[in-house]
């Protein structure tokens, strides 16, 4: 004998759906929701689970860069209040030649420090591309897997990029990575206007 539906709702208010069994389950229709919007088991849970992995990239990326700025922020602080004897003025700028010859050899603590400002500065801009072009793609219900793809390329080859420019400063590797993360951004707002909006 199957279960019959709870007789307290009317059969106008409620919407059967067959499960494994054949047996019937009541849904009130305030949990149904706008009926000409497909629902998200509709949509299918790997769609929904694409969008939120992407985002997931764009989290780890931010992540990365509030690091880095952190970073550079408790930097900046320790090296001012241990220069705080006068020897510079104002405006930051250094005022004895011996400090200047100090701060100019090519120790590792310092190449460190310029590259992690440089690599601040980098992904920051990555971050912002990488948000602007999937706002567009979450936004047009663009592509869900070749967008998931990309992103994560993205952030791999980010990731590749802000530690080789912390170790090094090299324009050729800088205009190319640039290049190719700038494509994969156009082929993720592509893919948005072609598939979704």
């Amino acid at each position: 004998m199957s279960p019959s539906p709870p007789t307290s709702l009317s059969s106008d208010i409620t919407r059967t759906a067959p499960m494994a069994t054949n047996a019937k389950v009541s849904v009130p229709t305030v949990m149904q929701g706008n009926p000409n919007m497909p629902s998200l088991t509709e949509l299918g849970q790997d769609t929904y689970y694409r969008y939120r992995t992407h985002w997931i990239a764009f989290w780890v990326l931010w992540l990365i860069w509030a690091l880095l700025t952190l970073w550079n922020w408790f930097r900046h602080e320790l090296t001012r209040s241990e220069n705080d004897d006068g020897t510079r003025t104002a405006a930051g700028e250094i005022s004895s030649t011996t400090e200047r010859a100090e701060r100019n050899t090519n120790n590792l603590m310092s190449r460190f420090d310029h590259g992690s400002r440089r690599a601040q500065r980098i992904s920051r801009d990555l971050l912002l591309g990488l948000l602007s072009a999937l706002t567009v793609n979450t936004l047009g219900q663009g592509s869900g897997t070749a967008v998931e793809v990309l992103a994560w390329i993205y952030l791999g080859l980010a990731i590749i990029w802000l530690s080789a420019e912390m170790r090094t400063s090299n324009k050729i590797m800088r205009s190319a990575m640039g290049f190719l993360l700038f494509a994969i951004l156009l082929t993720i707002f592509i893919l948005a206007y072609a598939r979704g909006w």
